[in-house]
């Protein structure tokens, strides 16, 4: 065909999102193109530089090549547009009689901000200047200017982003009840859970929707590494300010505010 040169039309991509999932499309503009005109839709769709079916978007995850259409320009016999439509792979999932089928894992992180007074190894921050101020007395037509140095201290509250580490699992199931979501959600694992120590998982949310005979069921757990304890620090009444260097079980103090179940129990992983 000599030499072809293909372009990506990055101003005539598209990108949908509706009830029926996601989409997207890329238009190409291939040059060059020689030959029998039958064939030429045919090679040009065969070029290494055009996506083929099945290929992986390469900037949006979870899409990939479900349609490659090429039509010639009029009047332009050594042209061709290709346009690439992107959508998502389904799969169907058959259970086993009076079973479930194997879990689809999902894991990742997202981020919040949050305000703390601690730095990365949980100790105080706090922000130590010395404060001048002057005096003035007058003795005998004299006066004496004295300073005055008082040091002073304040703890230091920074923004900073938490990052909260998710695993999700999916899976069809025969015999869900809404008693399971009762029994897990809300509560952290009472054992090692996924490899992790116990408190360290939360159950954040269980979502079942149920098809034909079987439930598709979801389960959300968050991560975090010091335990899902709630930390408390004694405050000093005269500052408003958290006491300095507080005794721990006293001043500082870990306390259980999560149900403990066995979320092995679920047999998800």
């Amino acid at each position: 065909m000599g030499q072809v040169i293909v372009s990506d039309l990055l101003d005539q991509a598209t990108y949908r999102e509706d009830f029926s999932g996601v989409s997207a499309t890329r238009k190409f503009l291939v040059d060059g193109l020689t030959g029998e005109p039958s064939r030429k839709q045919y090679e040009c769709a065969k070029l290494p530089d055009v996506p083929k079916v099945g290929d992986p978007h390469p900037s949006i995850p979870q899409l990939f090549v479900a349609s490659v259409d090429v039509t010639a320009p009029p009047m332009s016999p050594y042209k061709a547009w290709v346009l690439v439509t992107y959508g998502t792979k389904s799969t169907t999932l058959t259970p086993p009689s009076g079973g479930n089928t194997p879990g689809t894992v999902e894991m990742g992180a997202t981020s919040s901000q949050i305000e703390t007074t601690r730095d990365k190894d949980g100790k105080e921050m706090i922000l130590t200047y010395t404060q001048v101020s002057e005096t003035s007395t007058t003795t005998g037509g004299i006066t004496t200017t004295d300073k005055i140095s008082n040091t002073i201290t304040q703890p230091f509250k920074a923004s900073v982003n938490e990052s909260h580490p998710y695993l999700m699992v999916s899976r069809l199931e025969s015999n869900y009840t809404f008693s399971k979501t009762l029994e897990f959600q809300n509560t952290v694992n009472a054992v090692a859970f996924a490899g992790y120590p116990p408190r360290t998982w939360y159950c954040n949310a269980i979502r079942a929707t149920k098809q034909g005979a079987f439930y598709l069921v979801s389960y959300e757990f968050q991560y975090r590494k010091k335990t899902w304890n709630a930390e408390g620090t004694a405050t000093d009444s005269s500052t408003g300010a958290p006491v300095a260097n507080p005794k721990e079980g006293e001043g500082h103090k870990f306390f259980q505010v999560y149900t403990e179940t066995d979320f092995n129990q679920l047999g998800i992983i």
